[in-house]
């Protein structure tokens, strides 16, 4: 009865999570951790996307103009990706900066370069790409690279690719699944320590996280603690 009354909870707490999220939660997608996956009870699962992460940047020394390359190439890669079949864009933040490093006073504008500046002025974004079925994350890979090669960017504008990730939209879908592991891990653990005390399970509340198990898997986890106090 006790282990019922457990499990129990455990699925009116899921029902009631799911009720409180938003509508738009159905569109999220959710970068794999580099953390690591700290908790035993995971669902594996094959990554929805690999995702390259992309920053985009211009040597022009005047800040207007630098500002407006800036906007001009990404804008050039966002259209540049809708015209690829299943390509996908996660904009990102953008800093731009137009501060002048200390010690260098006031420049005439013909005298503006992009080393006079403290910060970089840059854009932001994450390309994915759909793992497909019977395709690997290499596959995906080589889309989003040749997507950036492709593009044409203006004045003196350039990209940089980050390490790509697998990602996985709407892990969230899942919390009902990871919740009956976890719950099934907690029976577990009392039978065979034939514990009889009182179980404390902690951080159901965490969201759903994704970590990467290889280079087309990832797991999904929410990061609880389960303790369990031995009975005399």
């Amino acid at each position: 009865m006790r282990k019922t009354g457990l499990a129990l909870a455990i699925a009116v707490w899921s029902t009631m999570c799911l009720a409180a999220a938003p509508s738009d939660e159905l569109s999220t997608i959710v970068f794999s951790t580099p953390e690591g996956r700290p908790v035993s009870t995971a669902l594996r699962m094959k990554a929805d996307y690999v995702a390259a992460p992309v920053t985009i940047s211009s040597e022009q020394g005047d800040p207007d103009r630098r500002f407006e390359e800036v906007r001009q190439a990404k804008d050039r890669i966002i259209s540049q990706a809708k015209e690829k079949p299943g390509l996908r864009v996660h904009t990102g933040p953008i800093a731009l900066s137009a501060s002048p490093r200390p010690g260098f006073g006031v420049l005439p504008p013909e005298a503006y370069s992009a080393l006079y500046y403290a910060e970089p002025s840059e854009a932001s974004l994450y390309l994915l790409a759909p793992l497909e079925e019977g395709q690997d994350s290499y596959a995906a890979a080589a889309k989003i690279n040749q997507l950036l090669n492709e593009v044409r960017l203006p004045g003196r504008c350039r990209w940089k690719c980050g390490h790509m990730q697998l990602a996985a939209e709407n892990p969230e879908q899942y919390r009902p699944k990871i919740l009956q592991m976890i719950s099934g891990e907690m029976r577990a653990t009392k039978d065979a320590l034939a514990a009889a005390g009182k179980t404390t399970l902690e951080g159901l509340e965490s969201p759903v996280k994704v970590f990467q198990a290889d280079d087309t898997h990832v797991d999904l986890f929410i990061n609880y603690r389960l303790s369990v106090a031995m009975g005399e």
